[in-house]
């Protein structure tokens, strides 16, 4: 769900140039801002029951196993 509401958040830049444009009231605005935000604030709450669970953090190791290998080559 919160991808979804991730993508909802180009709404905002949407309804900034139909506002300009078109002159349209700033609805699309307040409701990209609103997901996005929402979006964010789901993805933190995922963030912190990876790290309270203990179930991931084998995953989250090996994403930085990966992103160390990527970006130091070793």
């Amino acid at each position: 769900m919160s991808p979804l509401l991730a993508l909802d958040g180009l709404l905002t830049p949407i309804g900034i140039l139909s506002g300009i444009y078109l002159g349209l009231p700033p609805a699309l605005v307040s409701v990209g801002a609103v997901s996005i935000t929402t979006a964010t604030a789901l993805f933190a709450l995922e963030v912190v029951q990876i790290d309270d669970d203990g179930s991931m953090p084998s995953k989250l190791e090996r994403v930085t196993i990966m992103f160390e290998v990527e970006f130091n080559g070793s």
